[in-house]
Order: structure tokens, then sequence, then C-alpha cells
């Protein structure tokens, strides 16, 4: 098991200048020391490149054109060059200005920021522990949880029978009856399930954040956020399972994931299955 010392702080703010042809735009984001995952991001700053200015200087006086910088306030940078496709992304995606508090996971920069963070603080690996809010869904965590949902472009029924679209994204209980929104009825593209599915992991992600009180590992919250998807926060919230975990009984917390096995009172082999695959990547963790 992995030490529960940890040093402090957990986290670290990051500064990132990010250049475009036509703009130059400045975060603040928190990223993980342990994880060396972005936590959250917020634009402070956006301002038009002169024409006058000098190719090699920015409007802070230390980020050249096609790159991007990250620091922070004890003195430790790292600069790479050549990310004029990340700001042509960014203004491609309109990202607001001074979006207080909001997910990077699902940005371009985030590819940037996430190497920042590991140099600054060094990754840890999957199988070790550490606080819950240093974390957030893994690439592979992610994957997971696609592959479980399945991507459906039009309405569909879940296993409980309630109305779907996208990566599980529930739309309403019940069945599908022509209440559903205007913009579900003809369908989505893919990548506005992606997008759908991007927020609707966050708020489990955040919901995880504040319900687990003990160090994890990220394979224990991707398998974590893959259940608590599926069975709602609610459930989740008052579970055998989130209690023992609570009391550091992790074993006894992996073997609750076959207990939501049930759909519409009856035993779902596609629920057993998938219990069984979250309890096999929640128990890939350090003896």
């Amino acid at each position: 098991m992995a030490s529960s010392a940890y040093p402090t702080p957990s986290s670290i703010l990051v500064t990132v200048d990010v250049v475009g042809p036509a703009w130059e735009t400045r975060y603040e984001v928190e990223v993980g020391l342990y994880s060396g995952q972005i936590l959250h991001a917020t634009e402070r700053s956006r301002r038009p490149r002169s024409l006058l200015r000098p190719p090699s200087a920015s409007p802070w006086g230390h980020t050249p054109p096609g790159g991007a910088r990250a620091s922070t306030g004890g003195g430790a940078t790292i600069a790479v060059v050549g990310l004029l496709a990340v700001g042509l992304l960014l203004l491609g995606r309109k990202v607001k200005k001074r979006q207080e508090s909001a997910e990077a996971a699902g940005q371009p920069v985030g590819d940037f920021l996430e190497e920042a963070a590991r140099a600054l603080g060094g990754a840890v690996p999957p199988t070790q522990r550490v606080p819950v809010s240093t974390l957030n869904v893994s690439p592979r965590g992610l994957q997971e949880l696609k592959d479980s949902e399945g991507l459906r472009l039009t309405l569909y029924l879940d296993v409980a029978s309630h109305a779907t679209i996208g990566v599980g994204h529930l739309v309403h209980k019940g069945p599908i009856d022509g209440t559903e929104p205007a913009a579900f009825k003809d369908g989505i593209t893919e990548q506005e399930a992606l997008d759908l599915l991007q927020a609707d992991v966050q708020r489990f992600v955040a919901a995880l954040r504040r319900l687990v009180t003990v160090p994890v590992s990220q394979n224990e919250f991707d398998a974590l956020l893959n259940l608590v998807f599926n069975i709602g926060v609610g459930n989740f919230t008052t579970s055998t399972l989130l209690r023992k975990l609570n009391a550091g009984d992790y074993a006894g917390a992996a073997a609750q994931f076959p207990a939501w096995r049930l759909a519409g009172g009856k035993v779902s082999p596609g629920l057993v299955a998938r219990r069984a695959r979250e309890r096999t990547l929640f128990e890939e963790t350090v003896a």
C-alpha cells in the first residue's frame, strides 16, 4: 500500500501563455502534483497581437509567437515552441474570456499543461493512492466508459428503459415519449455526443472528489467514476461500497461492485459483465 504521508502542497498554479496568429492568451491552471492532471483552468487575459511588435516579443515579454510557456510562482518554467496549432485550436473553439474555474480536460491547451505538470511535479503510477482532489478521469477510464456505454447518435432506451442519447447521456427517466428536447429528436453528431460526455463526466468527477474521503489510485478512481456514471450520485452516496471505502476497507469496497447488477429489478447480464470489469480495474492497485 502506498504511503499515506503526502508532501504539501498537493497542487500547483501554473501560468501558461498561448500565442496564436491573432491573439495571445494567458491562463492560470491548477494542476495536481501527484497525478500531473489539470484540476481547473481560468483564462486571465487575452490581447491582440500587434503588427508593430517585434516577432520575438509577447505582450508579457517572454513568450515567442507560435509558442507557449508554463511557469510557477517559484520560478520553475517550461518553454515549448512550435505550439501555434494549440493557439489555433483554442481560437477555433471560441474559448470565452475569463472563463472562471472551467474544467480544462477537453481543451487543446490541456495536452501542453499536462506535460508541464508532470515535469514540475512528477506523475505517479496509476496504482499509487493519492488524495482524490488531485485526480481526474484518465484516458483509459474514459475509454472504459465509452466501451461500456457505447455511442448512439439517436435516442434510445438504456438497460433501465430510460431515454438516453450519445454516450450514456440520460435525457430523462422513463421511455421515449416525445417530450425530449428538440435538439435530440433528430439525432446529434458525434462531436455533440462527446461534448455531452465531457460535461457529464466532470459532474461525476466533482461528486467523487466531494464524497470520497480516503486516498485512491487512478485505477480505483476510474472504476468508481464508471460505476457512479451508471448508478447515479444518489445511489452511490448511500451505498455500502462508499461506506466501506471511506472506512479504509478497499477490499470490502471492491466486493460491493457486483451488488449493482439489477436493472428494473432483474439481474442484467450486461451489468454483471460491466461490474466485473470495473472491479478488475479497481483492484489493479499496489499490494
